[in-house]
């Protein structure tokens, strides 16, 4: 009687698409802290829970370069809508777009 043999196929990715893969990685992660961020500051989240305190600290240098560029926040009951955090979502997300474009031109030659 024959054996079978049970053979693992292991697909290997191209190192290209590792690192688009990678940044998309890390353009996902800044958004979503990001969104906390966000979201945490629109309800009025305190910041002396740990879990806001770390969103905080982890955000604080991403959004930092954008503080001043407008006069106030925009004040609700309890919370603010941080315009700063909404303006460093989009630069990083087009500045992830333009770094994803510039590894397909490298990649084409």
């Amino acid at each position: 009687m024959m054996q079978r043999r049970n053979v693992e196929v292991v697909e290997t990715v191209p190192r290209e698409d590792r690192v688009t893969q990678v940044v998309y990685f890390l353009i996902s992660l800044v958004q979503v802290v990001l969104l906390f961020r966000l979201i945490l500051r629109l309800f009025g989240a305190s910041p002396a829970a740990g879990f806001v305190e770390f969103i905080y600290d982890v955000t604080a240098p991403l959004v930092a370069p954008f503080f001043g560029i407008f006069r106030s926040d925009f004040d609700f009951a309890q919370g603010v809508l941080e315009i700063e955090t909404l303006v460093a979502m989009l630069v990083y997300a087009v500045v992830g777009y333009l770094l994803l474009a510039l590894i397909d031109i490298i990649r084409t030659r």
